[in-house]
């Protein structure tokens, strides 16, 4: 819930010998008044389910508060902490994440169970980046595509779909209690069960020896192909911030780290904490 920012005192004004309890507050000319910044309360949380494993959500779910003048990664950093959040103020490029360095992830498997969702391209070896020593989970790791991207209540846009979320949006544009996930993707979403998520690239161009994926798709590449039906979270990241004392909790947080739980599961596990 939005916290109230007005905590001025009610001032009680003298009349002759009788006091005279006045219920507003009088701004006088001349006279400097406090002004208070506006807050906002969302929800943080950040996971790698695609990749499975016990320690697949990296950093839990949280509750921040903070100036609706920061933005998403002002509060991802407050949430996860500023130093293991890497990027810039416009793009998280990786998270700190230990658990990382003991990813074991099978390129051929992953084309079989996401069969029309990847070009050949994304695997080439010069376009992958991974380095499993060094506690972090960097965008182009395991897929030239690889990489965090993030949602607010399930949604990419704001103001009826006109403007992008970025992590540079100020939190004035996010709603009040929203939550905002940052996932971990090899196919723009498309293994997260994100429709029409896809712009597929078919080659490779290099600039000297740096070699980048190239030939993108300007249309979504099967656009409603995807793994599975994608659930909303949101109730369920809410109530795991709120209720980290509840004996369920951590059979709750197991179905979020659970990548292809049906929307029953979600809101079952939603109610039990």
């Amino acid at each position: 819930m939005s916290k109230s920012i007005s905590i001025m005192r009610n001032k009680a004004v003298m009349v002759g010998s009788a006091a005279l309890l006045m219920a507003a507050v009088f701004v006088l000319p001349g006279i400097n008044n406090p002004v208070f910044a506006a807050e906002k309360t969302v929800y943080v949380s950040v996971d790698r389910n695609i990749f499975g494993g016990t320690d697949s959500v990296i950093y839990e779910p949280e509750q921040v508060t903070i100036s609706d003048s920061s933005t998403i990664l002002d509060a991802v950093k407050q949430a996860a902490g500023s130093t293991n959040v890497l990027g810039s103020s416009g793009y998280i490029s990786g998270m700190v994440d230990a658990g990382s360095d003991n990813i074991s992830f099978n390129a051929s498997d992953y084309q079989a169970e996401n069969a029309g969702l990847f070009t050949n391209v994304m695997f080439d070896s010069r376009v992958i980046e991974t380095n499993q020593t060094d506690d972090q989970l960097m965008e182009k790791e395991f897929s030239g595509l690889g990489g965090w991207l993030f949602t607010v209540n399930e949604a990419t846009t704001y103001n009826g779909g006109a403007n992008w979320y970025t992590v540079g949006t100020a939190l004035s544009n996010v709603p009040d209690n929203a939550v905002i996930r940052l996932e971990y993707s090899l196919d723009m979403g498309a293994d997260l069960g994100m429709q029409n998520a896809s712009y597929l690239p078919s080659t490779i161009s290099n600039y000297g020896s740096f070699y980048y994926l190239d030939g993108y798709a300007s249309t979504p590449t099967n656009p409603n192909a995807v793994t599975h039906p994608r659930a909303d979270r949101s109730e369920l990241i809410r109530d795991l911030a709120n209720n980290t004392s509840d004996p369920d909790w951590n059979t709750a947080l197991a179905v979020l780290k659970n990548l292809k739980a049906t929307q029953a599961q979600v809101d079952a596990a939603a109610a039990l904490i």
